[in-house]
């Protein structure tokens, strides 16, 4: 009488070895001829035995993935400000999943429900990333989109070669004109307080801040002062 030596389930995208016992040779549905079949489909398998004295018996199975949460990453909002506002994810709760996070800034945690404070220093996003390990060992992957919005501005800029404070939003694509209304910069490197390589004078300037977004390009505007 034949037999397999373990339960077919397995993780989806992963597959199984099942080992078949009770005669001297065998003849799979798929053509194997083995003692043994590699299952990486769920689905019907069919296995015929021969024993040494040319009798044959027939052994019907089913392949099928063990069941699965289909995890998704929540969040208390779709963006991050450089205001320092934690963000809160969470996820699916399973009984015996293990939470894995990369937050796509060099930092991770575990756990179902966290929070994460991010440290914006340019325009963009992240993509937060979460791998679920279950209790029979399956993983799935996760991504959430997390939109990078600059909200909080210096209003004072003082490029006095300190070392503190002499550069002006540096990698966020800006816009800076003068009383005049003239453009005196524009670019990712971040302002210097310089307009065709002289220092301009203390003064108010207003500033255009270009920021990416799930549906496009968006500003903020506001004015900054010149103090050296």
């Amino acid at each position: 009488m034949l037999a397999i030596d373990k339960s077919p389930t397995f993780c989806a995208g992963d597959s199984v070895v099942v080992h078949v016992t009770g005669a001297k040779s065998y003849q799979w549905n798929d053509g194997t001829k083995q003692d043994s079949i590699i299952i990486k489909r769920a689905g019907e398998y069919i296995v015929t035995g021969t024993s040494g004295t040319g009798c044959t018996s027939t052994l019907a199975f089913t392949a099928s993935h063990y069941d699965a949460t289909e995890y998704t990453i929540h969040t208390d909002r779709d963006g991050v400000t450089n205001d320092n506002i934690p963000l809160h994810l969470w996820s699916e709760v399973a009984a015996g999943s293990e939470y894995y996070w990369d937050f796509d800034d060099g930092k991770t945690d575990q756990g179902n429900d966290i929070t994460h404070i991010f440290d914006i220093t340019r325009d963009g996003y992240y993509d937060v990333k979460l791998r679920v390990v279950n209790d029979h060992g399956c993983i799935q992957n996760v991504t959430k989109r997390i939109w990078i919005t600059q909200s909080k501005v210096p209003n004072v800029f003082t490029p006095n070669g300190d070392g503190k404070n002499d550069v002006f939003m540096k990698n966020w694509k800006i816009q800076v004109y003068n009383r005049n209304g003239i453009l005196i910069y524009e670019g990712k490197d971040g302002w210097d307080g310089t307009r065709n390589g002289k220092p301009v004078s203390n003064d108010t300037y207003f500033f255009v801040v270009y920021y990416s977004t799930g549906t496009g390009t968006k500003t903020n505007t506001g004015f900054v002062t010149v103090i050296r």
